[in-house]
C-alpha cells in the first residue's frame, strides 16, 4: 500500500474484497482446480472433468512432479482505494467456515468494514469462523482508507 494505492498479489484460495458504500466485492478468485475450470469456461473452452475441484493449483512452496522448485505465479492486480474503503484480506478458514454462500460471505465482509476499530473487525471474522467449525487456518487482514 502506497497512499491510496495497492498492488494485491494473491495465491491459491485466500479471497481479497473490497468494501464500500456500495457493498462488497470479492477481488480475487481461487487458484484450484475449480477456477481453471471457471476461467476456461469463462474464456469459451470446453470444460474438462472436475474430480478433485478445490485441489490448489497455485500456492507457496509449489513442486512440479520432478520434485523440483516450480514457483507458481501469483495473480497481480493493483487498485485505488477510495477514502472510506475497506480492504479485507482473508483464508478460505473464514470464508468457507464463516459464511454459507458467497452472498452471506460478502455480507460478513460488510459487517466486519462497519467496525471502525481494525483489531475488533478482525476478531469478528476469526471469532465467526471458529463458531463455523474453524477447520481450516484462520487469518485475517483489514486496511481502511481513512478520509481526508
Amino acid at each position: 500500500v502506497r497512499g491510496d494505492h495497492v498492488a494485491l498479489a494473491t495465491l491459491g484460495d485466500s479471497r481479497a474484497y473490497l468494501v464500500g458504500t456500495c457493498g462488497a466485492a470479492l477481488l480475487t478468485g481461487d487458484q484450484n482446480l475449480r477456477g481453471e475450470w471457471l476461467k476456461g469456461w469463462q474464456r469459451g473452452k470446453e470444460p474438462g472433468l472436475l474430480n478433485e475441484g478445490y485441489a490448489l493449483t497455485g500456492y507457496c512452496g509449489r513442486f512440479d512432479e520432478h520434485g523440483s522448485s516450480d514457483p507458481a505465479p501469483p495473480d497481480v492486480r493493483a487498485l485505488r482505494l477510495l477514502p472510506g474503503e475497506v480492504l479485507v484480506l482473508c483464508t478460505d478458514g473464514v470464508t468457507d467456515y464463516a459464511a454459507g454462500s458467497p452472498a452471506e460471505a460478502a455480507l460478513l465482509m460488510e459487517e466486519a468494514a462497519a467496525r471502525t476499530d481494525g483489531a475488533a473487525a478482525c476478531r469478528l471474522l476469526v471469532d465467526r469462523a471458529n463458531a463455523g467449525g474453524g477447520g481450516d487456518n484462520i487469518t485475517v487482514l483489514v486496511a481502511r482508507q481513512h478520509e481526508g
